[in-house]
């Protein structure tokens, strides 16, 4: 009896211990969002507006056996009519920033064509978290602390450890100051100068702009990168920064550089110079700032970068864009219209895409691109050496190491197809599977 009492203790101790580990094996959520950062039908010529719903539902998967199992929406109100402006990833510190708009009346049209809502309801913020025990989904109105300020997409940095965003500008704030905010929708007012250089620029590997800045610094008329915070507008009496040019820069032609890779972890950024119109050369140099040696690399490529993720600290990765001021694909050579379901998501406007990404092995500065004969091909994750991407309505994956063969287009594994949702997710992550509760967060500021 004592024998088969231990055999029984024995057996429950087996299964807690598996079903512990499997709880902290890590899943694939994949998070379907129509938000405007996107480049899609927001800018689409093919759009027609006056019929357009703008009520999108957002809506978190988890990837079980085969399927996708519904989480929950993430929608602030998913019976409001709104806008998605902004939805940005922070894969290294686990959470989603969310702002939507409600909006309240019909699309009218201005003289030139172009078409907009009569009526703006407010701002809306939520955070998407996925850093403890539980997924939590906490919503704030923006309102608040709004009021008399402009709402904006800014700056990300680091600050004791956490990273916070730069969320809105207010009348009566001092020069530079902003208001940040943080995971936990904490609100702080703080000069820019005491973050500038621990501004965090690492987006996602999709092909959108992620709206707000990456940072970066302005030349002086002698080429120089420059920054100051006082109110002289002189260039050429601001400080010079810890990084400057081996070369000298027309500052007649190219009038700041923007990061696309900066964090204080990593030994290398990655940046890139932009004209006075805001544009980039038609053959773009990134270049490789080594924060040890304090060496420039560079790499030229005819296409755009508007994001880059990292893997393994030292692999770049993304999705690769036509440079929108000097090329487009021509309407004939796009997919039909037709093969998109307007369901969930609005027709993507695929103009600049290439169908094409990129993995950049930073060490060696060696820059691959790949591609699978479908303008609509996404990067969207690398995880223990698996590439996921999407190709139109499939999510795929393939081995890092099979990318290096000459058939890798025949080497992928197929994990799930649906034309109604798979051409609206642009976000994945990974996580054990845990319940979601949603919380309503009174913003507190400092």
């Amino acid at each position: 009896m004592k024998y088969q009492r231990n055999i029984l203790i024995s057996i429950l101790l087996i299964n807690v211990i598996l079903l512990n580990g499997q709880s902290k094996t890590e899943r694939l959520y994949l998070l379907m969002a129509s938000s405007k950062d996107h480049i899609s039908h927001w800018d689409s010529e093919a759009l027609n507006h006056e019929t357009t719903d703008t009520t999108r539902p957002s809506v978190l998967y988890l990837f079980d056996r085969g399927a996708l199992k519904s989480i929950d929406t993430i929608n602030f109100n998913h019976k409001m009519g709104s806008i998605m402006p902004e939805c940005s990833h922070f894969e290294k510190f686990k959470f989603f920033y969310i702002r939507e708009q409600g909006l309240k009346g019909k699309w009218i049209s201005d003289k030139s064509g172009t078409y907009y809502f009569s009526i703006n309801e407010g701002n809306y913020v939520s955070i998407l978290d996925y850093s403890g025990d539980t997924i939590v989904l906490r919503k704030a109105n923006a309102d608040s602390i709004s009021l008399g300020c402009d709402m904006r997409s800014g700056r990300r940095f680091i600050r004791n450890g956490n990273l916070y965003l730069s969320f809105s500008k207010c009348e009566n704030q001092i020069p530079y100051n902003l208001n940040i905010i943080n995971k936990n929708l904490d609100i702080e007012e703080l000069g820019e100068q005491t973050f500038t250089f621990d501004a965090y620029c690492r987006a996602e590997a999709s092909p959108f702009s992620r709206m707000g800045s990456n940072g970066g610094f302005p030349f002086n008329k002698k080429g120089e990168l420059v920054l100051s915070f006082s109110e002289n507008i002189d260039l050429d009496l601001w400080k010079k920064v810890y990084f400057q040019f081996p070369y000298k820069v027309d500052a007649k032609k190219y009038s700041n550089i923007n990061f696309l890779m900066k964090t204080p972890s990593f030994n290398k950024e990655v940046l890139y110079k932009r004209l006075y119109s805001g544009a980039t050369d038609s053959i773009t140099t990134y270049y490789i700032y080594d924060k040890n040696t304090k060496r420039l690399d560079s790499m030229n490529t005819h296409f755009n970068i508007l994001g880059m993720n990292l893997y393994k600290d030292y692999f770049g990765f993304g999705t690769l864009i036509l440079n929108s001021k000097y090329s487009k694909n021509k309407t004939k050579d796009l997919p039909p219209i037709s093969r998109y379901s307007n369901k969930y998501g609005s027709i993507p406007n695929l103009q600049y895409n290439t169908g094409k990404f990129f993995i950049w092995d930073l060490n060696k500065n060696d820059f691959k691109t790949y591609s699978f004969d479908d303008v609509d091909t996404e990067l969207l994750s690398i995880r223990e050496d698996w590439v996921y991407f999407r190709i139109f309505d499939e999510i795929r994956r393939i081995k890092m190491s099979d990318l290096n063969t000459k058939n890798y287009k025949q080497k992928t594994e197929l994990l799930y197809k649906d034309k109604e949702r798979v051409p609206h997710i642009h976000h994945v992550f990974w996580a054990p599977e845990m319940p979601m509760k949603v919380e309503y967060v009174k913003p507190s500021k400092k």
